[in-house]
């Protein structure tokens, strides 16, 4: 075995065994670093541990945390980490380098996460969001992540307002794809069985979200937008800063 080869493994062993004594509360600043991101109550070590995490003030419930040594061969911290709340249950794995940070993951979220949010605009909106498999990747002191991937929610009877009027319908399944074609997170959103778009999102570095409604969502609500487009096309545009 050469001697590179074996000062490698001797570091790596190094490092393990450094990790394997050392308080999960030294991650703190590795979070802080995360846009958003805020972990509480951090116990343990930084091979098993757990703390209490929040993002842009949602509360994601508990984490936990566990070491993964492989990552030091690619020169990245990483972790396999899970978050289980009362709204939310999904796992994945989380690394940080030099530069930034990736996390991938799957789970199921309620949408109860988000009814603060939702409120502002009297909406309501229940069941559960699945999530197939997210990928988010970002550099630190950027305002934005890239992220890859796909969400699904399981229909229901939402409720809105329309033109001053509290109104309700019943939607199908959806699915949303999510992509960073653009250079920001967006989101197209259809009907499982049909790959009309109902809603198309993003939001871009400086903190500005849009939504945008097709007419065929319109047909969905029983709100048809009588025009000449065609049905994918965006006929209502919302638009806010969020950050």
């Amino acid at each position: 075995m050469s001697a590179a080869r074996l000062t490698l493994i001797g570091i790596v062993a190094f490092a393990i065994s450094l990790v394997a004594f050392a308080p999960a509360s030294l991650l703190k600043p590795a979070f802080e670093r995360v846009p958003g991101l805020a972990v509480t109550d951090l116990t343990g070590s930084l091979w098993r541990g757990s703390g209490h995490a929040l993002y842009r003030g949602v509360d994601l419930g508990a984490i936990r945390f566990t070491f993964a040594p492989a990552d030091l061969l690619r020169l990245r911290l990483g972790f396999d980490v899970a978050a289980r709340g009362p709204a939310l249950d999904v796992g994945g794995h989380l690394s940080a380098g030099f530069a930034g940070y990736a996390l991938s993951g799957a789970g199921n979220a309620d949408f109860s996460l988000a009814r603060d949010f939702l409120a502002r605009y009297d909406l309501r909106v229940p069941g559960e969001l699945t999530i197939s498999q997210i990928a988010v990747e970002g550099r630190y002191g950027a305002r934005l992540p890239s992220a890859e991937g796909e969400v699904q929610w399981s229909g229901g009877d939402i409720g809105y307002r329309f033109g001053g009027e509290a109104r309700s319908a019943v939607l199908p399944p959806l699915a949303g794809i999510i992509d960073s074609a653009k250079g920001y997170p967006q989101m197209t959103v259809h009907a499982r069985d049909d790959s009309t778009p109902l809603l198309l999102t993003h939001v871009e570095p400086d903190g500005m979200a849009t939504v945008g409604i097709t007419k065929q969502f319109t047909k969905l609500v029983g709100q048809t937008w009588m025009s000449s487009e065609p049905d994918h096309a965006v006929v209502l545009e919302v638009a806010e800063k969020v950050f």
